[in-house]
């Protein structure tokens, strides 16, 4: 860069800026005077900061996107669905005719009977003996006489079906 500005004038005003390597037939440009016909670049190219920024701002998009997804389903889990049935009113005649084993397309009907019975026999097993008395609540009456009537201990009682 400074053999393009002669050694006698070393002013900061006579340096061109310059930042890429010039072809070999441009090299040999020995004006004083700097270019302006060339665009000026910067000194330092941030490729790699506009790069770091560029995956940033690509993550934050895909945890916004993954965010919004996932706000979405939960809204969106269920459904309601609201069925409309359709009705119609239908009269119908005010007189019905049946008949018994009527043509296909008519009323018919049948008359049917069932019944059901059954019977079991079961052989004695063999038989027991109970020492327990028979215990219950009896109410007696008495319905011939007015007068009261004595009981004796161990009076024993039949009822209607003939059991004592």
């Amino acid at each position: 860069m400074q053999d393009m500005v002669p050694r006698g004038d070393r002013s900061i005003r006579n340096i061109s800026i310059t930042h890429a390597r010039r072809p070999a037939a441009k090299a040999e440009h020995t004006s004083p005077e700097p270019m302006h016909d060339e665009p000026i670049a910067p000194i330092h190219p941030r490729r790699k900061k506009r790069a770091r920024g560029f995956w940033w701002w690509a993550l934050i998009v895909v945890v916004v996107c993954a965010a919004a997804g996932l706000l979405l389903s939960t809204v969106f889990a269920g459904a309601t669905i609201t069925v409309y049935p359709k009705t119609q009113t239908v009269t119908a005649p005010a007189t019905l005719t049946t008949a018994l084993k009527a043509p296909v397309g008519t009323l018919s009907f049948e008359t049917m009977s069932a019944t059901r019975s059954a019977t079991t026999t079961v052989a004695a097993s063999g038989t027991k003996q109970v020492s327990r008395q028979a215990s219950g609540i009896a109410t007696i009456y008495n319905a011939y006489d007015t007068n009261p009537q004595r009981l004796i201990a161990n009076t024993r009682f039949e009822a209607a079906d003939g059991k004592i």
